[in-house]
């Protein structure tokens, strides 16, 4: 999905952000979305692949990628003109 909630206003796009996130995994699905919005990438994943450019800087959970132990200041700092890479995989390992 390419910014699939990016046209919604806020309240309807926080609302989506958890029901798609509730049928990622009643599902079990997975799904891979793009966004630059860091709040819906945290929401909605069990992993995130940040990339710059065609290059992928660092791939692994939402808190390590972004709060607890990013690579380095790249993905936090750059978050506003980043694309974030979603994958809900029902459990499961995910690669991008």
């Amino acid at each position: 999905m390419d910014e699939p909630l990016g046209a919604l206003d806020k309240r309807l796009r926080e609302t989506m952000q958890v029901e798609v996130r509730r049928l990622q995994q009643r599902l079990g699905i997975t799904t891979v979305s793009v966004t630059h919005d860091q709040v819906e990438a945290l929401v909605m994943s069990d992993v995130i692949a940040v990339m710059d450019g065609g290059v992928l800087h660092q791939l692994g959970s939402p808190s390590r990628c972004i709060s607890a132990r990013p690579r380095s200041s790249w993905p936090t700092s750059s978050a506003s003109r980043t694309c974030w890479w979603e994958a809900s995989s029902g459990g499961r390992s995910a690669a991008c």
